[in-house]
């Protein structure tokens, strides 16, 4: 676990994250069940849960929002002086989400694959080439982006 010192009071931190986290289970963001969170046009940076102590947080999606790694901050604050606020989480990977991203290409990949090859009719090999070559490129991207 991480700790982090912040400047903000406690009820200052308690008012930044009602500013900024629309409140749901963050758990689900990583996963195919977060398709109607994508249709929610939502102002504020983060998804998920938060009491008087602890908190639950992930990235926000919206359908214009870059892909990310999907992940879950999790960690506790409390009053370390009148005027600090002591912060301790952990990141940690959703991972559904995770084996989701890494695994989807490779799925489209066999599935249009199997498509054009049990296809009647024989489809020009330039489609075959720029289909595979374009999901290829999906999921080496997508694969480096995670790795990093």
């Amino acid at each position: 676990m991480r700790n982090v010192t912040s400047r903000l009071n406690l009820q200052d931190f308690e008012d930044k994250l009602h500013n900024v986290v629309t409140i749901g289970d963050p758990s689900i963001m990583g996963t195919p069940l977060a398709a109607n969170a994508l249709f929610k046009n939502s102002e504020k940076k983060f998804y998920g849960s938060f009491d008087d102590r602890s908190f639950q947080l992930t990235k926000n999606i919206s359908l214009i929002s870059p892909i990310a790694i999907p992940y879950i901050l999790k960690g506790i604050y409390s009053v370390e002086k009148d005027s600090t606020t002591k912060i301790s989480y952990e990141v940690k990977p959703i991972w559904f989400g995770y084996l989701w991203i890494r695994l989807l290409p490779l799925i489209l990949l066999i599935l249009i694959n199997i498509l054009f090859i049990r296809n009647s009719e024989p489809l020009p090999l330039s489609l075959f080439i720029v289909a595979n070559s374009f999901i290829v490129c999906m999921f080496l991207t997508l694969f480096f982006v995670i790795s990093v």
